[in-house]
């Protein structure tokens, strides 16, 4: 038993200096480039590299952050794209009341914005291109794409010859 407490406390002070040597190497590092002087000038810096509960987000900021490209005001396609937005407004509060899953994955606001802009939250000095959401006339699907070099999410919306399905009814 003192052999094992012994081995114990060896791998502690191993563990330890292995440590040591990375924040070491990591101040080291951050000196070099500067940032180490800055966070030394300005405390405030250092939160940016704290973790955070700030990462969950909701339906109410993803809304907020992903804007809506509509088509003018009294047109048919600003109708149709209407209906699909609500259905994708549904399917949000859906996946924040952790109802929706893929495979054995619960769906969380985060995966959504991850799938739209390539992060799964928001960066601190906010996107350089602000993520929208562009409708564009279905060709027979209704799967969303995005592209995530442009933060665009693309919904597919139905026309006056292609409607949308009945399982998508709000």
């Amino acid at each position: 038993m003192y052999s094992t407490d012994r081995n114990n406390s060896t791998r502690k002070k191993e563990n330890s200096s292995e440590k040591s040597v990375c924040i070491s190497n990591l101040r080291k590092g951050l000196l070099k480039v500067g940032v180490y002087q800055l966070m030394s000038r300005l405390p405030l810096f250092v939160y940016l590299f704290r973790p955070s509960n700030s990462k969950v987000i909701s339906v109410a900021k993803l809304i907020h952050l992903i804007h809506p490209n509509f088509s003018e005001e009294g047109t048919n396609a600003r109708k149709h794209q209407k209906s699909v937005y609500a259905i994708f407004y549904k399917y949000l509060k859906q996946v924040e009341s952790n109802r929706r899953v893929c495979g054995e994955t619960r769906l969380t606001l985060n995966h959504i914005l991850q799938f739209v802009c390539g992060t799964d939250e928001e960066p601190v000095l906010g996107f350089g291109l602000s993520p929208e959401i562009r409708f564009v006339e279905s060709k027979g699907h209704f799967c969303p794409s995005s592209n995530t070099c442009t933060n665009l999410l693309t919904l597919p919306a139905p026309t006056n010859t292609l409607t949308l399905p009945r399982r998508f009814s709000i």
